[in-house]
């Protein structure tokens, strides 16, 4: 919003020192106008030098004159090298980057592999009902895998629970 007042020769013009929070005063224009976006105070249109924190902006460490946001909604996550959101990876509801999730989805057990952490399939859980007859779940490929020949249903390759009729 611009304030104004009158100058010398019967012009107005805006204050200078009444711009807005997330606005600047461009002297050529005699004008407030906003600054980037995350910007909560600026001395042009390219130059931030405090951002607005309560919307999780925070200084560009790359560029220090711009905001960047580096809260992300869930399931996102910051990424650094790109200064954008990404997605966490399948099935994960909270991540530190695309290869550390710390929160699975319901249903799904964090696997640890060096430092990556994904999320696979429980194997408490039960998905048999989602499988055709004659298929088993597998949790490690997130599947319904064929049961032996002989198996008319099955809870694993070589657990049947019923035979095919002769």
């Amino acid at each position: 919003m611009n304030h104004f007042s009158l100058d010398a020769e019967g012009q107005c013009v805006a204050n200078q020192t009444s711009c807005s929070p997330g606005y600047f005063y461009l002297e050529s224009d005699q004008s407030c106008q906003r600054c980037l976006t995350g910007c909560s105070k600026c001395t042009n249109a390219t130059e931030c030098i405090q951002c607005d924190t309560m919307k999780g902006f925070v200084l560009n460490a790359t560029n220090s004159s711009h905001c960047i946001q580096s809260m992300c909604p869930r399931p996102h996550y910051f990424n650094h090298t790109t200064q954008t959101c990404q997605n966490c990876s399948s099935n994960c509801s909270q991540c530190l980057n695309s290869t550390h999730c710390h929160r699975c989805e319901e249903g799904f057990d964090p696997i640890h592999e060096g430092d990556s952490v994904t999320c696979n399939r429980s194997a408490h859980w039960n998905n048999s009902g989602n499988c055709s007859e004659g298929e088993y779940y597998e949790p490690w490929s997130n599947m319904c895998q064929p049961c032996q020949q002989s198996c008319k249903s099955c809870v694993g390759l070589y657990n049947c629970t019923s035979c095919v009729s002769d």
